[in-house]
């Protein structure tokens, strides 16, 4: 009973203390979403242009507030933002982080500092890039959501089972680790306004914190099967004999990696893919499943076309931008030691990758043609 009284006593003074400068969520600027922007050509220091997105819980008909700020520091940025604001402004609960190609090109590590340092930020919030002004994406409007922010939010949390994209590698705490970590690299989710309505584009790859190059969504869904761990997709393969003669696969895919360093101490990587294929529809003549002679051809002619995309897709990203984007290094480091190669992007883009895939026919789906 007397511990009893001292905890609430103490609590008590905890409240009286400190429970003044607490204020309930309709007393707060909470921003859900924000905009990086850059302007190279102003002078000497270039000039930052941040928008931040905020719910408006008081004026009927107005779902969010934009707010906009240019200066040369975020912190100068963020108590410009409160000056205009009528209640406390509060950052750390952002869900979409959403970076011009101009911002990333010339660097996010002020951006990922700033965030991922907040004390009481939380970093699961996605971090994308957006193909124009990202002014203009989050003062989109979709109806039946309160902000455009909420809308991208819903796509990249459901990519994955038919895009080949691994949902959860695009959060802020994902960036801030792949940047500080030994031969990892970051790779971001790019976005676009078409037939007035967002997609997916493709993919940004980065060096260091710098943006250096794109791929589209045909060339990602190769990419990411080379550079994560498990991806899910549909890939439609197309044949010659005749027009319309397809066969739609679901394909679940595992990958390994196995490294090897010779006594010149150059590094080779064989990247190995498992690959259950099950076929959503059969457009071909072809009795794959009552033939296993027949089913065992398929599955080669897989093999021989996945590994021939995927090599491509090394010669368009590896070996083209002279970067490790696919964080093979990591392998490397964590089997023969850390801090024994300085640059991982100079040694894997020189480096020989193999790419082996093994397919095995799971199921049939419904339709036969």
């Amino acid at each position: 009973m007397k511990n009893k009284i001292i905890i609430m006593v103490i609590i008590f003074i905890i409240s009286t203390v400190y429970g003044h400068n607490l204020k309930s969520i309709e007393d707060l600027n909470l921003p859900i979403g924000l905009g990086m922007d850059i302007d190279t050509e102003s002078g000497i220091i270039p000039i930052l242009k941040y928008y931040t997105v905020v719910y408006n819980y008081n004026t009927p008909g107005v779902t969010n507030f934009i707010y906009k700020g240019e200066g040369t520091n975020f912190n100068e940025i963020k108590t410009r933002w409160q000056a205009q604001m009528n209640k406390k402004f509060v950052i750390g609960s952002e869900k979409i982080y959403l970076i011009s190609q101009a911002f990333a090109s010339y660097g996010i590590k002020n951006f990922i500092d700033d965030f991922a340092k907040e004390p009481i930020a939380q970093d699961r919030g996605h971090v994308l890039i957006c193909d124009g002004d990202p002014e203009a994406f989050l003062e989109y409007n979709i109806e039946g959501y309160p902000s455009s922010v909420d809308y991208i939010e819903e796509i990249l949390n459901n990519i994955g089972d038919m895009d080949f994209f691994y949902y959860d590698n695009y959060k802020l705490i994902d960036v801030y680790v792949r940047y500080h970590a030994e031969g990892r690299s970051i790779v971001l989710p790019r976005i676009r306004i078409k037939d007035e309505f967002f997609e997916l584009s493709g993919l940004a790859i980065f060096k260091e914190d710098k943006m250096i190059g794109k791929i589209n969504m045909d060339e990602a869904r190769w990419f990411n099967m080379l550079r994560d761990d498990s991806t899910k997709g549909i890939y439609i393969m197309d044949y010659d004999e005749g027009e319309g003669q397809s066969i739609d696969y679901q394909l679940s895919t595992i990958k390994k990696v196995d490294v090897n360093k010779n006594e010149e101490g150059e590094y080779s990587f064989i990247i190995t893919l498992d690959i259950s294929a099950d076929v959503i529809s059969n457009k071909t003549d072809r009795d794959i499943f009552g033939d296993l002679k027949e089913q065992d051809k398929a599955a080669k002619e897989l093999e021989v076309d996945i590994r021939k995309r995927c090599t491509k897709s090394l010669y368009s990203t590896v070996y083209r931008y002279n970067v490790d984007c696919l964080s093979l290094g990591k392998y490397a480091a964590a089997y023969y030691g850390r801090k024994i190669v300085d640059d991982w992007d100079a040694m894997v883009s020189q480096s020989d990758i193999e790419v082996k895939v093994n397919v095995k026919m799971d199921r049939q789906g419904r339709s036969d043609y």
